[in-house]
C-alpha cells in the first residue's frame, strides 16, 4: 500500500509556478527578520517572539561541504517544514546536484510553538497557515538561499493525523496556497503540503540516519536501524530481506536496500500518558507516580504515587497489549526487530530527551550510548526517588519531566516488550546497544533530512523531474 501510494504521487506531472509577490504580515515578519539577522552562524540559542511563542534557532556554518570545500555555483537548496504535534520547525538544506546524498548539509533550522494542529483547532485553517510565515521568512533570510530556485515542502505528522479530516483538508489547502503565493519555487504536486503516513515518517527516519552516516547506496546489511518516539506516535525502520517479512507487508526500496517502516499512532509519549490517565489503566497509574505524589485522573480517580517501577511497567504492558489487540484484530503481533544484525540502533526525538531526564542532565546529549539494562537501571532509580526529593536541573515543564518514573518504564517497555530489543548485548557485540542521538554528524536527527534526501535523490530517479 505504501509503495502504491508513493508510486501514484511520483507519477504526477511536475509543474513549476513562477514566484509571486509575497505579502508578509508586518509585525510577525519583522520579528522573524530581526531574529534571523541576529543569530550567530554557529551554536544554538533560545529566544521568544513578540507573540510569546518559544523559538529554538540553530544555524550552522554556511556554504561548506564536509571536509571544508566550498559548494559550487550550481548547488541546490531545499526547505522542509516539519509540522509536529507540539511545534513546527523549518530546516534549510544544501547539496551538490551531482551527489545529493553524499554532499547534503543542514544549514539552519528554526522551531516555533505551538504546532499547526493547535493553531487550526483554535483559529481555523487560515490561522494555521499564517503561523508558518516566520519559518518561511527565516528560510528566505539564510545566506545563499535563492527563493526562486528553492523548493519548500510542508509535511505534517501525528498531530495533524489526529484532527478531523475536513479541517485537515482545509489546512493543507491553505498551506499549499501560501507556498504557491510565496517567492519560493513550487514543489511538485503532491509534495507541497501533505500529511505523512506513519510508515512514510518511519522510512524518512531511516533515510535520515543513514544519510547522516553516509551509508546510503552501500551494502544494505551495513545500514543502521532507527526508532523514534514522538508526542503522538512511535516509528521503527530497518533494512531487511523481502523473504523475512510477510507477503502482505509492503517494503520500500532505496537503491539495493529493502526497508520496512512501521508506525503506531497513539503510542507516542504524550498520547500514551494522557490515554493511560483517562482510560482503563488509570487506577494502576499510581505506580508510575513518585512516592508521595498525588494526582487526579481525567475521570476523577484519586491517585497516590508509589514509585513502583515493576508495577508501572505492568500497567504500561497491559495498555500496549490492549492497543495491539485493537490494531491486529484481537491477536498481538510479534515484536518487530531487525533480524539481520543492523546494530547499534539509533533512537531520536523523545528518546534522547528522555535519557537526558533520567540522567539528570542539564542539556540533551548529542549522543548517548546505553543498553536497555542500563536504561532500566536508570528508570528504577528515578522511580525510587520520593516526590518531595525530585530536583531536576531543568524546569519541570513537559509531561515527561513531570512524570520521570513513567518515562523510564515506558521507554523500556516499548523497546523491550513491544519491539523485542534485548536487555543486554552479548559480550563483544553491538547487538542491543542503543544510541540516543539528538544530533549526528552535524545534522539534527529527525525525519526531515530523510524527506529532503528522498526529494533530491529518489524522486528524480523515479522519473519525477521539474522542468
Amino acid at each position: 500500500r505504501i509503495l502504491a501510494a508513493t508510486q501514484a504521487k511520483l507519477m504526477m506531472a511536475c509543474r513549476v509556478f513562477g514566484a509571486l509577490a509575497f505579502g508578509l504580515l508586518g509585525s510577525t515578519a519583522q520579528a522573524a527578520r530581526a531574529s534571523a539577522a541576529s543569530v550567530e552562524q554557529t551554536g544554538v540559542r533560545q529566544a521568544t517572539t513578540q507573540a510569546g511563542r518559544q523559538r529554538r534557532v540553530s544555524v550552522r556554518p554556511e556554504g561548506r561541504l564536509r571536509g571544508g570545500a566550498d559548494f559550487g555555483s550550481n548547488a541546490s537548496t531545499g526547505v522542509v517544514i516539519d509540522a509536529g504535534s507540539s511545534g513546527s520547525r523549518v530546516y534549510v538544506f544544501r547539496w551538490e546536484p551531482s551527489d545529493p546524498a553524499g554532499t547534503i548539509v543542514e544549514l539552519a533550522s528554526l522551531r516555533i510553538k505551538p504546532g499547526v494542529s493547535k493553531h487550526a483547532r483554535l483559529g481555523g485553517a487560515a490561522a494555521a497557515a499564517q503561523s508558518l510565515l516566520p519559518l518561511l521568512e527565516f528560510a528566505r533570510a539564510q545566506p545563499g538561499v535563492q527563493p526562486a530556485e528553492t523548493q519548500v515542502h510542508f509535511m505534517a505528522t501525528a498531530g495533524m493525523r489526529l484532527i478531523e479530516p475536513a479541517l485537515q483538508r482545509d489546512v493543507l489547502a491553505a498551506v499549499e496556497q501560501l507556498l504557491i503565493d510565496s517567492p519560493f519555487l513550487a514543489a511538485r504536486p503532491g509534495a507541497r503540503a501533505r500529511v505523512l503516513s506513519g510508515e512514510e515518517e518511519a522510512l524518512y527516519d531511516w533515510l535520515s540516519v543513514n544519510a547522516a552516516l553516509r551509508l546510503l547506496g552501500g551494502d544494505p546489511e551495513r545500514t543502521a536501524s532507527v526508532t523514534d518516539l514522538g508526542g503522538a506516535s512511535t516509528q521503527l525502520a530497518f533494512a531487511t530481506l523481502p523473504e523475512h517479512v510477510p507477503h502482505e507487508v509492503a517494503l520500500a526500496r532505496f537503491g539495493h536496500a529493502h526497508v520496512l517502516g512501521v508506525s503506531r499512532l497513539g503510542l507516542g509519549m504524550n498520547e500514551a500518558l494522557a490515554n493511560m490517565l483517562s482510560g482503563p489503566s488509570q487506577a494502576a497509574m499510581g505506580s508510575c507516580l513518585a512516592r508521595g505524589a498525588r494526582a487526579t485522573s481525567a475521570h476523577g480517580v484519586e491517585l497516590e504515587g508509589t514509585g513502583d517501577y515493576d508495577g508501572c511497567r505492568t500497567a504500561i504492558r497491559a495498555f500496549i497489549e490492549q492497543y495491539e489487540a485493537r490494531r491486529h484484530a484481537g491477536a498481538r503481533a510479534p515484536p518487530t526487530m531487525p533480524s539481520n544484525g543492523q546494530w547499534p540502533l539509533y533512537l531520536f526525538d523523545n528518546f534522547p530527551k528522555g535519557a537526558a531526564i533520567l540522567l539528570n542532565a542539564t542539556d540533551v546529549p548529542t549522543e548517548q550510548a546505553l543498553t536497555l539494562a542500563q536504561l532500566e537501571e536508570l528508570g528504577r532509580a528515578v522511580c525510587a526517588v520520593p516526590e518531595d526529593a525530585i530536583r531536576f536541573q531543568r524546569p519541570l515543564g513537559t509531561a515527561q519531566e513531570r512524570s520521570p518514573c513513567f518515562l523510564g518504564a515506558y521507554m523500556v517497555e516499548l523497546l523491550h516488550g513491544l519491539y523485542g530489543f534485548p536487555l543486554s548485548p552479548p559480550p563483544g557485540s553491538q547487538v542491543g546497544v542503543l544510541k540516543f542521538v539528538a544530533e549526528l554528524n552535524g545534522f539534527s536527527m529527525n525525519w526531515p533530512l530523510g524527506a529532503m534526501v528522498f526529494e533530491a535523490v529518489y524522486a528524480p530517479a523515479a522519473g519525477v523531474a521539474c522542468a
